[in-house]
């Protein structure tokens, strides 16, 4: 808790949180016309249309709950299940069910949180505290919103440098070393930034030992 969030929570944008509540919604119209079809034997449901079929009422419920909170805090989500349970007089195991299935749909990102908890001896405790939600729009969801609400497509010259710029950055990691590899990943200092740095560099004197790597050249 307090070392990632900075990185992970993303503020909506203007009408995104009603957008994809209006999706969610239509997505549940979905998901109830697929199951009552395939119940009478009038179709058999693909991958993607029983994934769709989970989807529950509650499940909606506590996607609403997240989203208003989005809102309000500026994307800034985490509240407890009990929190949830009592915003939405939801039960706790429902809160849970629901927060797995639209997490399994991709409605949202989750994230656990831990907090350091004293102790009398050198060991380091820890306690799981509430976690960390990010929503989101996905495909599987996304399509039932009218043409009007969907997103923008891509221009084709926007696709073609965000795909030129993904191959230049799997060049440049395919050419680098393991301790390079993590300042590129670690923009800030931190205790476990700095293990990793660690332990690359370690991996990197022994590949060079064993002839794999290149010896590092000295300027």
């Amino acid at each position: 808790m307090g070392t990632f969030e900075h990185t992970f929570w993303v503020t909506p944008g203007k009408g995104e949180t009603d957008r994809i509540m209006h999706a969610t919604r239509k997505a549940l119209d979905a998901a109830r016309g697929l199951r009552r079809r395939a119940r009478a034997g009038e179709i058999a449901l693909t991958a993607s249309e029983r994934l769709l079929t989970s989807l529950t009422a509650g499940a909606v419920r506590v996607m609403q709950e997240i989203l208003d909170l989005a809102r309000l805090n500026g994307g800034r989500v985490y509240p407890s299940y009990d929190r949830i349970a009592e915003k939405t007089n939801l039960a706790r195991r429902t809160v849970s069910r629901a927060i797995s299935i639209l997490e399994g749909l991709g409605l949202i990102q989750k994230q656990r949180r831990f907090t350091m908890q004293p102790a009398d001896d050198d060991a380091k405790r820890y306690r799981q505290t509430s976690n960390a939600y990010r929503p989101t729009l996905p495909q599987i969801v996304s399509r039932y919103l009218p043409k009007f609400l969907r997103p923008t497509p891509v221009p084709a010259d926007a696709a073609f440098l965000v795909e030129e710029h993904a191959r230049i950055t799997a060049e440049m990691l395919a050419s680098t070393s393991c301790e390079q590899r993590v300042d590129f990943l670690f923009e800030s200092a931190s205790p476990m930034a700095e293990a990793f740095r660690r332990m690359a560099a370690l991996v990197d004197s022994r590949e060079c030992q064993n002839g794999s790597e290149p010896l590092p050249q000295i300027i």
